[in-house]
């Protein structure tokens, strides 16, 4: 953290820029743990996709313990190269301040703060109370996350009087509401960053500010090393250059369509985060492949094919590619150099 708590917002606005790439961990063995030499890997491969911002994310399954290390890998390997955010989202109360002091500790640049799903707020003042009081007790950038994972969205409104406090520095958009995102930049957007990770909303909301993505999937799965799609998409569209961002949007469509054919229902109808489709997909892509623990919701034969043809498709990988990258391939086809892409 390069900035004093009184400093914060004019720290966000010129440092939260660019595609934050979404970064989850890698398990391993039996029973699993975390695999700590995998994740340094992914978080390398990741800043070298060109992201401004790493978002450590790790929520689902994991203890405490694996919660720390996780975060302590990645401020280590964001450090000097690009921003860390640090999601909280724990299953207390407590948690919420004892994590958002962590990262804070181990030198995090941001956090984006998600209340547990044991808090079950009977008012808009609740809502706002507890994020205040998180806020207050560290000096560390806030981001928010009005997201409906939480159990409620966080009204605009909300937003709006949270953007007052002095360390509450942006809002990770993800109502799936282009209305409440417009609403939020025209209440909030002159006070803090406001971050859309969905690429297809990009187009509609860059004309109101927009200038982070704040943490998005799209980051390792609709680009490669050689194929910087999103990222070129992204300039284009910040250099207001329409014909060419349009271009683009439509050269993503295939991944799209498959992206959200095999993650929709979980988004929808589970109310979850389908991590393990994120890794496999990632996994084909030159990323390591991991084991989920359940619940999360295990990978179909069907959304397998989805995903790999889709990326045979647009020319991301071809067929001995995504042979030697199957989670069950020989180790001696992994280890090759087939397909480098």
């Amino acid at each position: 953290m390069e900035y004093t708590k009184k400093d914060g917002k004019q720290w966000a606005r010129e440092h939260l820029k660019g595609i934050f790439g979404a970064s989850i961990p890698t398990y391993s063995g039996d029973p699993l743990a975390l695999d700590e030499k995998a994740c340094r890997q992914d978080l390398q491969r990741l800043i070298s996709l060109g992201v401004t911002g790493i978002y450590l994310a790790n929520s689902f399954n994991c203890t405490q313990e694996e919660w720390r290390r996780f975060m302590q890998i990645g401020v280590e390997e964001c450090a000097g190269k690009v921003v860390s955010l640090v999601l909280v989202h724990p299953d207390t109360i407590a948690g919420m301040f004892e994590q958002t002091s962590y990262a804070e500790q181990i030198g995090a640049d941001v956090v984006n703060l998600m209340t547990p799903p044991s808090f079950v707020p009977s008012s808009d003042e609740d809502i706002y109370d507890i994020h205040k009081k998180v806020a207050d007790s560290v000096n560390i950038g806030v981001t928010l996350y009005p997201a409906p994972k939480a159990g409620y969205v966080m009204s605009p409104h909300v937003i709006a009087r949270l953007a007052e406090i002095t360390n509450i520095v942006g809002s990770k958009q993800s109502p799936a509401d282009n209305v409440h995102n417009l609403q939020t930049f025209r209440l909030a957007g002159d006070k803090i960053v406001i971050g859309i990770p969905g690429e297809r909303d990009w187009p509609l909301l860059i004309e109101y500010g927009l200038q982070t993505t704040m943490g998005t999937p799209f980051a390792a799965m609709f680009q490669t090393l050689e194929n910087p799609w999103l990222q070129e998409y992204w300039d284009a569209l910040q250099a207001r250059n329409w014909s060419l961002a349009m271009e683009w949007y439509w050269r993503l469509a295939p991944l799209r369509e498959v992206f959200w054919r095999v993650n929709g229902f979980y988004f929808s109808q589970v109310g979850t985060y389908p991590f393990k489709i994120w890794k496999y997909w990632m996994g084909m892509l030159g990323f390591n492949h991991s084991s989920i623990r359940q619940p999360v919701p295990g990978l179909s034969k069907t959304e397998k094919e989805l995903v790999r043809s889709v990326l045979i498709r647009v020319g991301f990988i071809d067929e001995a590619t995504a042979a030697a990258r199957e989670p069950d391939a020989p180790v001696a086809a992994k280890l090759s150099g087939v397909g480098s892409k």
